[in-house]
């Protein structure tokens, strides 16, 4: 039976990976910016078929599970074809999690292998010592590393060559578990996010034709594969499409590098955060737009992205952002917008994209267009649910339909309007709900402000207040704390309406060291978690 997956027809990871590596196999599918490494479809489908071997030689089956814990790498994404192709289920850490937070993930997934570079080796010695299930392979090599029972990722799949043993043969389904995704809690426990191969496959796919990749794309990642757009762009998209992904050094993705490396490259897509965007326009000076020629787009999501912000790097690089909209728990990308729509000045998510989004209120009727309420999604491409977490799965996950708790609203011509978490509003002195989000976004329109974020907090007499936190960058107004806060309060006034002024300002100024604005964004980022906890 022939493997090849027509354009648009649905697929299992591994029938769409088997399919790629065999169809596609003399196009290049990964370069590995810090080994220099090209490495095609073919040279991958050898590697692949070495690495299941191995899970054999492990005694592992279908339904096992392994842990990444490492900075991405080549390496790292081969395994996750391989999980793929063998049906185990890859759980990808974030490289900057603490200890604690592995350990966590650990004791609650219990995986057969866990995979991770050396110096992420040398943090989970305690683990290592208390473990009698996993056993560990490092990515890297070193001369200090010589632990009886782990080894290098290379000796491992050496092992396997001198082994006749193949990996058992399994029911390939839509349904499998492929991958989970640990998302942040609640309660301050990450919480594990099961995605079953039809679902991320769909997904894959639905980015790869929306955005119109193709065979000679080079699709840069900027993302680590613990996240669901930095795990599909990467993993899954370029499948569907046959093309390439490079993978970079951090350096090489830092703002001041980022445009030189896009044009040593000739990168023709890239996935960025609105974080990265607002430093590539803030330092937008220090390079030339022909840094960017060879890009047709660049996709964007994680949070909304302000439209001028979008018209900033429109006029600087004349390269389009296409913005999506999508959860962990929804397989990521349901609504967006594509390079035959683009608008600089549009404020839309897009409209719905192989999925049915409805905005409800709370008693979970639909509202008409122009009514703002809570965001619902239903669809093929849904999380099967929390890991050992039924109850919390059963709080979102209701006759079919995610709940994702952002308030939004649809026009009339299709296209949907973000305006808030449930949780990220107040009542107003008249009762009125105030997004703290829709605040936000009038700030950034003034010309002073280079960034926004408004919080919650409570006062002493248990009322909830605003906090608007500024960074001011160009200043055409007063300084006096008093002058700005009557300019400020005056502007949002005639935008939203005096219901919508926060009570309390906090201003920083535009600091001109790279780092320290990224630190910035960082710090304003924290400040809403920290005062928004219930």
């Amino acid at each position: 039976m022939s493997l090849a997956i027509k354009h648009g027809e649905q697929a299992t990871l591994r029938s769409l990976c088997l399919s790629t590596l065999k169809n596609s196999a003399t196009n290049i599918a990964i370069i590995a910016d810090d080994t220099g490494d090209v490495i095609s479809y073919g040279q991958a489908s050898e590697l692949v078929s070495r690495i299941t071997d191995s899970f054999a030689q492990a005694g592992l089956r279908p339904g096992d599970t392994v842990v990444s814990w490492a900075c991405l790498n080549t390496e790292s994404v081969l395994l996750s074809w391989a999980c793929f192709v063998a049906g185990i289920v890859f759980v990808p850490l974030a490289s900057i999690w603490s200890e604690e937070r592995v350990h966590f993930v650990l004791e609650e997934v219990r995986p057969q292998l866990v995979f991770t570079d050396i110096s992420h080796y040398d943090r989970l010695e305690d683990y290592r010592l208390r473990s009698e299930l996993a056993r560990f392979v490092v990515y890297d090599d070193s001369t200090e590393f010589d632990e009886r029972n782990d080894c290098f990722f290379s000796n491992w799949i050496s092992e396997s060559e001198c082994s006749k043993m193949t990996f058992p043969t399994f029911e390939d389904s839509f349904d499998n578990p492929a991958i989970m995704l640990f998302t942040s809690g609640s309660t301050g426990r990450p919480k594990g996010v099961i995605l079953t191969s039809g679902a991320l496959s769909n997904s894959g796919r639905l980015i790869s034709e929306h955005f119109e990749w193709k065979a000679d794309d080079i699709f840069l990642n900027t993302g680590e594969l613990h996240s669901m757009s930095g795990f599909r762009n990467t993993c899954i998209a370029p499948l569907h499409a046959s093309c390439t992904v490079l993978l970079s050094k951090p350096e090489s993705l830092h703002p001041l590098n980022l445009p030189h490396h896009i044009s040593k490259h000739s990168c023709t897509l890239i996935g960025l955060s609105p974080l990265i965007v607002r430093m590539l326009n803030t330092m937008s000076s220090h390079f030339s737009p022909e840094l960017f020629s060879t890009l047709r787009a660049v996709i964007c999501t994680g949070e909304f992205l302000h439209p001028k912000q979008v018209r900033q790097f429109y006029d600087n690089t004349d390269v389009p952002i296409l913005n999506y909209y999508g959860l962990t728990e929804t397989s990521g990308l349901c609504c967006g917008h594509d390079l035959s729509t683009f608008d600089p000045e549009e404020t839309s998510i897009g409209k719905a994209i192989g999925a049915e989004l409805e905005i409800v209120d709370e008693n979970d009727d639909p509202l008409p267009d122009g009514e703002p309420g809570q965001l619902r999604i239903r669809g093929p491409n849904l999380m099967k649910g929390y890991f050992k977490k039924p109850f919390l799965t059963s709080k979102v996950l209701i006759d079919g339909w995610f709940y994702t708790g952002d308030i939004a609203m649809r026009r009339p011509d299709g296209h949907f309007l973000l305006r808030g978490r449930i949780k990220n509003t107040i009542n107003n002195d008249n009762t009125d709900l105030v997004h703290l989000e829709e605040v936000e976004s009038a700030l950034e329109y003034h010309p002073s402000v280079e960034d926004a974020l408004v919080t919650r907090m409570m006062s002493d007499d248990g009322i909830e207040r605003m906090v608007a936190h500024i960074v001011l960058g160009v200043i055409n107004v007063d300084l006096s704390y008093t002058a700005l806060v009557k300019e400020f309060n005056m502007f949002i006034d005639k935008k939203l309406g005096s219901g919508n002024l926060p009570r309390r300002y906090e201003f920083s100024m535009k600091i001109h060291c790279e780092t320290n604005i990224e630190m910035s964004m960082d710090h304003l980022q924290s400040r809403r978690v920290n005062e928004t906890v219930s």
